[in-house]
């Protein structure tokens, strides 16, 4: 009789994690590589490595710069590039490039 070693099980499941982590983290970039300097986004100091979202961390809320992109078909279009997604009247493009 053999009997599963429960270690090969949290091993597969480390393995699903990891992979779904990997998954987050790609689709994430292509987003960043959307927007103009996109990568050096800073807020109150720090760098912001979840553009558009309430904390610096992806998975959090989005802020109305990440609702408009996502009308924007997640993409740095003209109009996009025109509004001023978070009201302090500068536009996307002034902000970012």
């Amino acid at each position: 009789m053999t009997v599963a070693s429960p270690c090969r099980g949290r091993a597969a499941g480390f393995a699903l994690l990891a992979l779904a982590r990997a998954r987050l983290a790609l689709g994430w970039w292509s987003y960043v590589e959307e927007l103009p300097n996109g990568k050096k986004v800073m807020r109150n100091g720090i760098h912001w490595l979840a553009v558009g979202h309430e904390t610096p961390i992806r998975g959090s809320e989005e802020i109305r710069f990440g609702k408009d992109f996502e009308k924007a078909d997640e993409a740095w279009t003209v109009e996009f590039c025109r509004k001023d997604s978070d009201g302090d009247g500068q536009t996307n493009g002034e902000e970012l490039g």
